[in-house]
């Protein structure tokens, strides 16, 4: 069965470049443009995973992760923005987030760490 992973960025580029390169990995991918819309597409869509971007209009992804992490605990999540020097590995790991990576992305880079996201516990910054 197919990985399903939710992409959550207020840009409609990086959400299509990441679900281009995810798909064509064999992902099953659904998109979400801010946290509240990705907070529905969670309960709906029951993904294994998502790719969150920190800074966003409506709820940011810091809000979206904590209200996700309280119902699942174990979901990973990956955090991904381009003002990395405001978020330290303390903070995200309290909230229970896996991994964070700085924009513009390295699609390797986040396809590893995708791989890896369910057998770590600590917080990675790249």
């Amino acid at each position: 069965m197919k990985m399903k992973i939710l992409i959550v960025d207020d840009q409609a580029e990086v959400r299509e470049i990441i679900s281009e390169f995810l798909a064509m990995r064999g992902y099953s991918v659904d998109e979400a443009e801010d946290g509240r819309v990705a907070l529905q597409r969670f309960k709906e869509t029951k993904p294994d995973m998502a790719i969150v971007d920190v800074e966003m209009p409506v709820m940011n992804g810091l809000q979206f992760s904590r209200l996700v992490l309280e119902s699942r605990p174990d979901f990973p999540i990956i955090m991904i923005t381009a003002f990395i020097e405001k978020h330290t590995p303390q903070k995200l790991q309290s909230l229970g987030v896996k991994k964070i990576l700085q924009k513009p992305l390295n699609l390797n880079d986040l396809h590893q760490a995708i791989q890896e996201s369910r057998q770590r516990d600590s917080v990675h910054i790249s």
